[in-house]
């Protein structure tokens, strides 16, 4: 072939494969501004990156048990990936102390290996060498718990508020979903912080990554009216409760948990029971 022929055979290649990213970009974008509507879901877990998203999950009464994901920070998907591969045992083995809260009599610790931290696990006033061996085992436990559930389980949805690319959503859910089995329908909903939004804007969008995998974002000023408030760490709770408002758990799966622990009795004791359970 000349090389003219050969320079628009290139130049014809390189016209579909744009065409092709194109058209690609537009089927993964479903849809804009939506309202979610997710029903019979078996699973909700928290995938971070701090305890705001896992504290919404127990406000909206998703949240079925404790993970070892839920009360720590400072990780992005390929650690919470990294976990779950590795069966957690390696979660906090080697730590050092990096702070501590007087009022709260608790030390912040870091996670050598992974570079988490723990603010809400690790007591003050005991050696922190003490502590990791029963931290550790409690971990492994809620850890088995929840492998358990996630085998059971056709439907999770998984909510995150990381600095996660979208890239690294897709790659994050491919990886998992494989590792977790085929036949699962995975939801990932992603809190995208952008301090130049109104408080009261949320822009929402739905991705279809996959068959059975969605990533629904949800885009807005994720910061609390009150920055000077103790409770500013919870974020905008309009964001979190549009992002959350519409799932519904399976009532097998719910109502299996709450007869395991005996919290179906009456709903003050559910309420006692979620604000004690970390």
């Amino acid at each position: 072939m000349s090389p003219s022929g050969l320079f628009y055979l290139s130049k014809f290649k390189h016209l579909k494969f744009i065409i092709y990213v194109f058209i690609y970009r537009k089927m993964m974008i479903l849809q804009e501004n939506a309202s979610i509507d997710l029903k019979n879901v078996d699973l909700v877990l928290s995938l971070g990156n701090s305890c705001r998203s896992v504290h919404h999950i127990k406000e909206h009464n998703l949240r079925l048990f404790a993970t070892p994901l839920d009360w720590v920070g400072n990780y992005d998907l390929k650690t919470a990936f990294y976990c779950f591969e590795t069966n957690f045992k390696n979660f906090f083995i080697e730590c050092e102390k990096i702070g501590e809260d007087e009022e709260k009599q608790l030390i912040s610790v870091r996670d050598k290996n992974t570079n988490m931290t723990s603010r809400h696990h690790f007591l003050l006033n005991k050696p922190l060498e003490l502590q990791i061996p029963e931290f550790n085992q409690k971990m492994q436990k809620r850890y088995k718990r929840m492998q358990e559930y996630i085998l059971k389980a056709k439907k999770i949805v998984l909510v995150n508020m990381g600095k996660d690319s979208l890239e690294e959503v897709e790659n994050f859910l491919r990886k998992i979903h494989n590792f977790w089995q085929n036949d699962k329908e995975l939801y990932f909903i992603k809190i995208i912080h952008n301090e130049k939004m109104p408080r009261d804007s949320i822009l929402t969008k739905q991705y279809l990554i996959d068959k059975n995998l969605h990533l629904l974002t949800y885009e807005g000023n994720d910061t609390s009216l009150d920055e000077s408030s103790k409770y500013a760490w919870r974020g905008n709770e309009i964001i979190w409760k549009q992002a959350l408002k519409n799932i519904q758990l399976k009532k097998q799966f719910s109502l299996k948990y709450l007869c395991q622990k005996g919290l179906y009795t009456t709903l003050m004791l559910i309420n006692l029971v979620r604000k004690k359970t970390y």
